[in-house]
């Protein structure tokens, strides 16, 4: 999943970042949770990356749990660099 593109969801809270990533992982979703590039953050550098398969589920469980997101960023490569673009809001 590092290779290719993926999502990066960040959090203001790690709490949330933790309960969200157990949720998707007893789904059957593949998640990791990882630290956010310092520059993606506000204040909590908690992110878990996701696959797109699993985009519109963790926007739906987001939404039903109140979790605070701070955004969500798709990473892909151009060239040798790494690219974060913010996905707006659905």
């Amino acid at each position: 999943m590092r290779n290719a593109s993926y999502y990066l969801v960040v959090f203001n809270s790690k709490n949330h970042a933790y309960f969200l990533e157990s949720l998707l992982r007893k789904m059957g979703y593949s998640t990791s949770l990882v630290q956010a590039p310092k520059y993606l953050t506000n204040n909590c550098n908690m992110a878990i990356v996701i696959d797109e398969e699993a985009l519109e589920t963790v926007r739906e469980k987001i939404r039903t749990h109140r979790l605070a997101v701070y955004k969500i960023y798709k990473h892909y490569i151009e060239g040798y660099k790494k690219i974060y673009r913010e996905v707006k809001k659905s």
